[in-house]
């Protein structure tokens, strides 16, 4: 297949998965806030939240195995792309257990030592849970960078398929809650740990099976210093973007926990954040069918297809995230009342602020993929991921200052719209991007489409009582009205014209 069309099918695939696991997602949380109860499922996210400080070396080393075995297949270099797997497989292991020994050693200060504040009949099972939720991570880690090849090699069906199985399993699992009456809370954490090493099996032994060309078992003979250079090089500064992501989002909860001791506004953080993954899928989807196709092209030496690729990514970005989260916003309170049994405090306020967050952080995220691309990260991470953590102290100072939290949080707002400024800016300056195409091809088509989503949904709070009906209404509804103004408002001639030859082939097939 053509590089449009394998775009098209591999959205499809990951929208499909989104939407499954969304499913499975939402109506595994409420099973299991129910069995633990909303005390103990804060505990678990503030306990999972300090362990998955380790998630960002698996975030940093997928993109950077992903990024150098894409770009090296794009140059045609298939025997320096296995070198590169290898190593960063090497490097994974290394920094994975090593971190693993460091975090389980400060045990007894985390837990005793007053850097989270757990109740004292609670202590002895959140260490445990903290020791498993450390497995869990390794196993992670150690998946990324056979998840990193599938990418390079655009086999989003597979990882796909995996991805819906991982839900639901973890929803068969959670069942069992209710039939445990002691430690369920650990209960809860081994069946993640055992879903995490399920899916590790499963990427392992397709790859392989799959591309013996590149995934190979490493040993310390492949080990190559000028290969590991490059990819420290360039994960450092991924490392630094990620930990700064993973500093803002755990840093919050924290402070959370720390200004108005509990877990119980942890649980309405919790629930914020997993909306925000769940939702995320949408627009993740685009951005990892285009990604491999920007590095290739850069690998390639296509600049210019790599910037209007960019641009196309943060466009359909925006669009694709924009039909979800409007719809939701919109009915918010009526959502999270019939999701969860009982809605912890500000959980609307939470989730509100962050989802028109992410929408404003698509506006620059897709173009941020060329930078990826040039391997010209270092300035890039320093500028727009430290604007990021500048919420924690303006939150804390604010909630000082006399604002309620739900006040403070609009903040994570603000510096997130700071944040896509400046990395617009800069990669306008660094890449050859220009600001008139970024607003002719990104903001012009995007805007006027999300201005009629927000009006229709607004019609409709207007004119249907709230109601369960309304609810369907406003997803069918807004939807629709999307799905037009994009064709009309947002796709440029060409893009229309494509999309309707590839309905039409379809349509003769069947």
């Amino acid at each position: 297949m053509n590089n449009k069309t394998r775009i098209i099918v591999n959205t499809l695939a990951q929208n499909v998965r989104s939407i499954i696991n969304i499913i499975l997602s939402l109506y595994s949380t409420r099973i299991v806030m129910d069995a633990l109860g909303v005390s103990d499922y804060g505990l678990y996210m503030l306990v999972a939240g300090v362990v998955s400080l380790l998630n960002f070396f698996t975030n940093s080393l997928t993109l950077t195995t992903q990024r150098h075995i894409s770009f090296c297949h794009g140059a045609g270099r298939k025997e320096e792309a296995k070198l590169y797997f290898a190593n960063s497989y090497l490097l994974l292991l290394i920094i994975g257990t090593g971190l693993s020994v460091i975090f389980v050693s400060f045990t007894s200060y985390i837990f005793e030592g007053g850097l989270l504040k757990v109740e004292a009949n609670k202590l002895q099972e959140a260490q445990y849970v903290y020791l498993i939720v450390i497995c869990s991570v390794l196993f992670s880690l150690m998946t990324s960078p056979f998840r990193a090849l599938l990418i390079s090699y655009e086999n989003i069906v597979y990882i796909s398929v995996i991805e819906i199985l991982d839900g639901a399993l973890k929803l068969s699992a959670v069942f069992l809650l209710y039939y445990i009456s002691d430690y369920r809370l650990t209960t809860y954490a081994l069946i993640i740990m055992v879903v995490m090493l399920f899916n590790l099996l499963a990427f392992m032994i397709y790859c392989q099976r799959k591309y013996p060309e590149s995934c190979i078992l490493p040993s310390v003979k492949q080990w190559n210093a000028e290969v590991q250079q490059k990819i420290i090089g360039f994960a450092t500064w991924s490392l630094y973007g990620m930990g700064c992501i993973v500093l803002r989002t755990q840093g919050i909860s924290v402070l959370i926990n720390h200004l108005f001791k509990g877990t119980i506004l942890n649980s309405s953080y919790g629930i914020a954040t997993q909306v925000l993954g769940s939702v995320n899928f949408f627009s993740s989807a685009i951005h990892n069918s285009i990604k491999p196709q920007i590095i290739k092209a850069e690998g390639a030496g296509d600049h210019m297809r790599a910037i209007r690729l960019s641009e196309t990514a943060c466009k359909f970005g925006f669009l694709i995230l924009a039909l979800v989260v409007v719809p939701i916003i919109a009915e918010l309170p009526s959502i999270l009342g019939i999701w969860l049994k009982e809605v912890p405090p500000f959980c609307v306020a939470f989730c509100t602020i962050i989802l028109i967050a992410a929408l404003t952080d698509q506006l620059s995220l897709g173009m941020t993929l060329i930078v990826s691309a040039s391997g010209r990260i270092r300035n890039f991470s320093l500028l727009t991921f430290t604007l990021k953590t500048l919420v924690l102290p303006a939150m804390y100072f604010a909630v000082k200052g006399g604002l309620t939290i739900a006040e403070a949080f609009v903040f994570f707002w603000f510096f997130e719209l700071l944040s896509s400024v400046a990395a617009i800016g800069y990669i306008c300056r660094v890449t050859g991007a220009s600001w008139l195409s970024y607003v002719r091809n990104v903001l012009l088509r995007v805007l006027p489409t999300l201005l009629v989503m927000v009006t229709t949904a607004y019609v409709v709070q207007e004119v249907v009582t709230p109601s369960l009906l309304r609810i369907l209404l406003m997803g069918i509804a807004t939807t629709l009205v999307g799905i037009v103004a994009i064709w009309s408002l947002s796709l440029q001639p060409s893009e229309r014209t494509y999309v309707t030859q590839i309905i039409l082939s379809k349509l003769k097939r069947c």
